[in-house]
């Protein structure tokens, strides 16, 4: 009778037991699959398959590129100084993202005389970036040493 009895239970626990065991073995399973993924990927990376690898890291850089043709705001700043003449100190910048493609920037400054800031603004118009260059008339107030403020909005980006 002992012996039914521990027969009988061991074939209750090993019933219970069952579906555990098959989630483990499940389980098991799919991380040897992931690991063959990854193990495939890596080397086909290693591989040197540069077509595989140049798409991998576009898909990547996609993530962080909002609109693939709009410039980034270090790009804009860096277009703004190599405009500048000498003569024309740039003080500052304000950057803002508008949500129909363009940005505005404001950029402050000192320029030595009103020929210098004219010449300025003439090399930012005629510049690809900037669709429009706004110049206060209160920035012409003086003959020399004039302190200013453009206001730039760059050209919209087509969706």
């Amino acid at each position: 009778m002992l012996l039914s009895f521990s027969a009988c239970a061991f074939f209750i626990g090993a019933i219970f037991l069952m579906p555990a065991y098959r989630l483990a073995e499940e389980k098991t399973a799919s991380a040897r699959k992931s690991i063959d993924i990854a193990k495939s990927l890596s080397a086909a990376r290693a591989g040197g398959n540069p077509e595989f690898v140049i798409k991998e890291i576009q898909k990547k850089l996609d993530l962080f590129a909002t609109e693939k043709n709009k410039a980034t705001p270090s790009a804009l700043f860096q277009t703004i100084l190599n405009a500048r003449p000498s003569g024309v100190r740039i003080s500052g910048f304000t950057y803002v993202e508008k949500g129909d493609g363009s940005d505005e920037i404001e950029v402050r400054g000192q320029a030595l005389t009103r020929e210098t800031l004219l010449s300025f603004v003439s090399a930012l118009e005629r510049g690809t970036v900037f669709g429009k260059v706004s110049v206060p008339v209160s920035n012409f107030v003086q003959d020399v040493n004039l302190d200013f403020s453009l206001l730039l909005s760059t050209k919209t980006v087509p969706s």
